[in-house]
């Protein structure tokens, strides 16, 4: 199965596939977008993300970006997998809505591998088949439709992360400094090297910063 949705005029790229592997390269878009992985099987999946081999258990969901390559092998078993550029969706600009660059995407200093507690099988069951019915929907406002379905994945993928990634001693405030601290750092690492020089961008001071990184370990 290969779905996918595209807007011309925009540029937008939308696609969901149960065999990443096979269909990758397949789309009409395949390059610069953000992919959210999701292993529906029942076997573990053997990868490399740039150089980290990967072992991806059943029920587990990983997100990677353009800046990172995948690269599997030969008889690697189908991933679930859902595919969209800026066009579609920016994380950027839309953080505020589903609070995810620096925990899923962008500047998370880990590979992101959540695992879907057993109570929540069924609702993201659910929202895997009614992304199938909106994707064999082609009316209007079927882009937005996608759009809202995409970012209900983001949010419950999100919370999921932030519960099993994050130190429960971290507050919530302090999970967005961490966020923010991390994608500031994904996008100037280049030439900003100091502690103090992200303090003053995200107006705290250095200890501050220090601290509360001492809390995330």
């Amino acid at each position: 199965m290969k779905l996918e949705f595209t807007n011309t005029n925009s540029g937008s790229f939308f696609g969901m596939t149960d065999n990443f592997k096979k269909d990758e390269r397949q789309f009409s878009v395949n390059s610069n977008t953000v992919r959210i992985l999701w292993n529906r099987g029942n076997k573990v999946v053997r990868f490399y993300l740039d150089d980290v081999v990967i072992h991806f258990k059943p029920n587990q969901v990983l997100t990677t970006t353009f800046f990172q390559k995948l690269t599997f092998e030969r008889t690697s078993p189908a991933l679930t997998a859902f595919i969209f550029n800026r066009e579609f969706y920016c994380l950027v600009d839309h953080d505020s809505e589903v609070s995810c660059n620096g925990i899923l995407f962008f500047g998370t200093q880990d590979i992101p591998v959540i695992t879907i507690p057993t109570d929540q099988l069924l609702k993201f069951g659910l929202l895997y088949s009614v992304f199938i019915d909106e994707f064999n929907t082609p009316d209007k406002i079927q882009g937005d439709m996608l759009q809202m379905l995409l970012k209900r994945l983001i949010i419950i993928c999100t919370r999921l992360a932030k519960e099993q990634l994050v130190l429960k001693k971290v507050d919530s405030t302090q999970v967005d400094l961490i966020r923010q601290f991390n994608f500031l750092v994904d996008i100037h690492f280049k030439t900003k090297r100091q502690v103090n020089e992200y303090a003053v961008m995200l107006n705290k001071s250095p200890k501050t910063l220090s601290n509360i990184f001492l809390l995330y370990n």
